[in-house]
Parts: C-alpha cells; sequence; structure tokens
C-alpha cells in the first residue's frame, strides 16, 4: 500500500502525466500557429467557409472559384488557431477533505490538476489553477514554463491537506468562483471543474451563469468510503463541521449530468493518469 498523499505533487505522477492530451477535439494539425481550434473565425490555415465580399476584407483572401461561378466577389474564411488556455477550477470545500487510506478527494482533484499543467506546459499551453471553497477563491499565476510550474507546486505544498478542515460557507465559495472567472482578463479555452457536487441544489443553481463556457468538463471527485460504503463495516471517522466520531461512511450519490453537460468521476483509489485519459477521450 502507498503512503498517504502529503502534498499534490508527486514526481511519479508528474513523470506518467506526459502521456496526457487534451483530446483531438480541441486541437488543430498545425504547431506553427497554435494548438488549439477556437471559435472564431480568422486568418488560421482550415479553411471553413466563404461568404460574400466586405468593404475591408483583404483581397488576399479572395475565393476566386465561388467569386467565378456567382458573379458576386466572396472571401475565404479560416479557423483562428490560437495557444490552448486551460481552466482548472479545484474545490476546497470541507467535504472534499475526506477519503480513504491513499488519498482524500481534495489530494485526488489536486494531483489530477497538476498533472495536467504539466501535460500543457509540455504541449506549449497556458494553464491556470483557482481553487474555491472559503470566502474567497484563489486564482493562481498562469503556468507555461517549467519555473512557473515548480511555483505553483511549491504554492501547493504549503497549502494544508490535512483532512477536516474547518467547515466553510459554501453558497459563499461558489459566488466568488463565478465572479473570479467572469473577471479574468483572457477568456480560458477549456475549462475543467473538479468537485464532489456537494450539496447538488447549490451547484444546479449555477447553471445559467456557467452556461456560456463553450468547453467545460465536470470531473466529479469522489471515494471509495462514499461510493460503496458497505464493505467498509465500521470505520471511524470525523465529520468536518462537528468533530464528532462516526461509526461509517455515508453513501454520496453520483452525478451523471449537470447543466445539459455529461459528468465524469475521479475515486480517491483509482489511477489518476488513467482516469484522465478516460475523461479526455483518450484510452
Amino acid at each position: 500500500m502507498s503512503e498517504p498523499f502529503s502534498t499534490a505533487y508527486d514526481h511519479h505522477l508528474v513523470q506518467r502525466a506526459r502521456r496526457l492530451r487534451l483530446g483531438n477535439r480541441f486541437r488543430s494539425g498545425s504547431q506553427l500557429l497554435g494548438g488549439y481550434r477556437s471559435r472564431i473565425k480568422g486568418n488560421g490555415l482550415e479553411y471553413v467557409e466563404s461568404r460574400a465580399y466586405m468593404p475591408g476584407d483583404d483581397v488576399r483572401r479572395m475565393d476566386w472559384t465561388v467569386t467565378a461561378r456567382t458573379a458576386h466577389p466572396y472571401v475565404k474564411l479560416f479557423e483562428e488557431e490560437k495557444q490552448l488556455r486551460i481552466l482548472q477550477l479545484v474545490d476546497v470545500g470541507a467535504s472534499m477533505f475526506f477519503g480513504g487510506r491513499q488519498r482524500t478527494k481534495l489530494q485526488t482533484a489536486l494531483s489530477a490538476a497538476v498533472a495536467l499543467a504539466y501535460a500543457a506546459m509540455r504541449d506549449q499551453d497556458v494553464s491556470q489553477l483557482l481553487l474555491f471553497g472559503g470566502e474567497q477563491a484563489q486564482l493562481f499565476s498562469p503556468v507555461r514554463r517549467a519555473g512557473e510550474f515548480s511555483h505553483m507546486c511549491h504554492q501547493l505544498d504549503a497549502f494544508n491537506l490535512s483532512p477536516y478542515q474547518q467547515p466553510v460557507r459554501r453558497k459563499t465559495a461558489l459566488e466568488a468562483m463565478v465572479q473570479t472567472v467572469a473577471a479574468m482578463k483572457h477568456r480560458p479555452s477549456v475549462v475543467l471543474l473538479y468537485s464532489d457536487l456537494s450539496p447538488i441544489e447549490q451547484f444546479e443553481a449555477l447553471g445559467p451563469r456557467l452556461a456560456s463556457i463553450a468547453d467545460l468538463l465536470i470531473i466529479q471527485t469522489l471515494s471509495r468510503l462514499e461510493i460503496d460504503p458497505k464493505p467498509m463495516r465500521r470505520v471511524r471517522l470525523y465529520s468536518p463541521d462537528s468533530r464528532s466520531a462516526a461509526s461509517s461512511a455515508k453513501a454520496v450519490p453520483t452525478v451523471s449530468s449537470l447543466w445539459g453537460r455529461r459528468v465524469h468521476s475521479l475515486t480517491d483509489d483509482g489511477d489518476i493518469i488513467a482516469d484522465l485519459q478516460r475523461v479526455l477521450g483518450r484510452r
């Protein structure tokens, strides 16, 4: 049995993160201008469509074939290629400090976020981490290079991962997270949300405010003790709210969809890299 995690950073895990890629649906074939196929039509390399010429259009993009066929000037539109910007939202609320023998739900989520940040850096993409769960959301600096990745890991090393911190006010935490995302200067290309989605009612209420995020991956982070508590018999646990002893874990329902999107899952006893590959569509 492996030793319990004392940090979100694990050297072996990060080395295995070389296998991770954000699936082909996010990426273009060119390595010249950028790796992300944005929804913006611009001066990229991949042809999308032709439209009628408008004053000010670049004549170098004239579509002479359509122009000759219709007797009206048309220009070509291409898919603009950009550097992929990844935003990872990690729930650090009180319920995330629960877990099994190997790691807590929070350590699972942070380890996944660190591994994906490393993979993004190797692909010359930009990733950013946002922790929410207190009265304020903590936004980390963007990670583009090895030095910035190391700085992020050092910051997480200083983060107290001891089980069952003081309880937080969920509603305030979620509001702070949404406001921080809305105020970001650069709009992220892909957003990953790691949380146990508890209580689900408060997450459902955020739907209209997060519906504008085009590429959103929701990852429910669960403990095996919550999914199937029966085989664990009498396990001595402590409530994060009352710190009183409990005889067994309570089953937590898994969520299959939220805000009209599929919900993926990570467990505290699973292979983080293999589970991330499944979530990202690379089996």
